[in-house]
């Protein structure tokens, strides 16, 4: 397990780091967790992060490959965390995760995720066919981005998970805006084929006339 706790005074990065040091020094012999802080308030941590905060490091964790979460919080009489918003943020993302586990469990290769900007972080999760895109802006500041699927020329309508609405992916790529320390995931099923199939990579990809 590793905790880094950069609110107010570290930088997000740390979290991706900090994951991605275990993951290689322990790949195939342990499991790695991430224990995102979610308390402030006392010692050097002069206050606990916000939603979108805590959002941001939980999801920077999961695209690093933790595969367990375990937020920190003090004990009474301390009451952390103090702000319910934070706390009901952590209880969103659970529902979340648990609807992607699926995906993040998957075995299957996935196409590697470009991105136009280094504080975007991004990862493709191939659910034989089912490709699903986390997207993490470590950033306070809202940013337009654009991300391209490495060997994927594909068309398609994309949902937005947990949003409400959908985008198309065109030739593979996509162009969006993600708030700071934000957060999107999308999902498109890459098994709808017409009757030319585009094979990239060793996988066959392909989208159904009229989408």
């Amino acid at each position: 397990m590793t905790a880094p706790f950069p609110v107010p005074q570290g930088s997000f990065s740390e979290v991706s780091e900090y994951t991605r040091i275990l993951k290689s020094k322990l790949l195939l012999e342990k499991s790695v967790w991430i224990v995102p802080q979610a308390f402030g308030g006392n010692e050097w941590w002069k206050r606990e992060p916000g939603p979108k905060e805590v959002r941001a490091m939980t999801y920077l964790a999961i695209i690093e490959g933790a595969a367990g979460i375990q937020y920190f919080i003090r004990s009474a009489p301390n009451s952390f965390p103090k702000s319910t918003a934070t706390w009901s943020e952590c209880s969103a993302m659970a529902l979340e995760i648990a609807e992607l586990t699926h995906d993040l469990l998957s075995p299957f290769q996935a196409p590697e995720v470009i991105t136009d900007n280094s504080a975007i972080h991004a990862k493709a999760y191939n659910r034989a066919g089912l490709m699903t895109i986390i997207i993490v802006n470590e950033k306070p500041e809202p940013a337009d981005f654009k991300i391209k699927l490495e060997g994927l020329d594909l068309t398609i309508k994309t949902d937005v998970l947990f949003e409400n609405r959908s985008i198309v992916l065109v030739n593979g790529g996509i162009e969006d805006l993600i708030d700071g320390y934000g957060t999107r995931i999308y999902r498109f099923d890459a098994r709808l084929k017409t009757d030319q199939k585009k094979e990239r990579n060793g996988f066959e990809y392909g989208c159904r006339s009229g989408l």
